[in-house]
């Protein structure tokens, strides 16, 4: 198994995937219970919501572009491994977005606005996103125009009605209205 294991490790192709563990106190009928398990776990490993340790070292230290990106790429990478055409989970749209944010990175905040809207249209998150981006850009009247249009959205996750009614307030004491 060990001289199977290092050949197969030597194998550069970005379409191998390899993982090898060896599995210590077991002997020949309990290391199948051991195995199994990781090993399905390995294999969907792709398919996961992004994790807190995904987040922290894989979207946070993105370089490739916005953010944004890393979002496509991962259910796109779902789509060509399964040939499933997953449903983006919120889940995995509110970690871009806090990425979107510790970043600074308006692009991706504009693409999760549009992402938003598709994904969940009945909901006010992408309403939401777009006038962050435009608050964050400057647009301020913008922003409180669509923030209003949130407003008469459903609420979603951490997005409630007295939340886009704040910043709404906010806005205008900030304008002076």
């Amino acid at each position: 198994i060990e001289t199977l294991h290092h050949a197969l490790e030597a194998i550069d192709n970005d379409w191998f995937h390899y993982h090898f563990r060896a599995v210590k106190d077991s002997d020949t009928y309990t290391v199948a219970t051991y195995a199994i398990p990781r090993s399905l776990y390995h294999i969907f490993n792709l398919y996961q919501p992004i994790t807190p340790q995904e987040y922290a070292k894989d979207i946070l230290s993105y370089g490739d572009g916005p953010v944004y990106n890393y979002l496509e790429n991962k259910y796109r990478s779902i789509r060509d491994t399964y040939h499933v055409d997953k449903k983006i989970r919120l889940n995995d749209i509110m970690a871009v977005y806090s990425a979107c944010l510790e970043k600074e990175d308006l692009t991706s905040l504009e693409s999760l606005a549009g992402l938003g809207k598709k994904e969940f249209p009945d909901s006010m998150l992408g309403y939401f996103f777009e006038a962050e981006f435009h608050e964050k850009s400057g647009n301020t009247k913008k922003a409180m125009r669509v923030y209003e249009k949130a407003f008469l959205m459903g609420e979603i996750d951490f997005l409630t009605k007295d939340m886009i009614q704040e910043r709404i307030f906010n806005i205008k004491q900030d304008m002076g209205w």
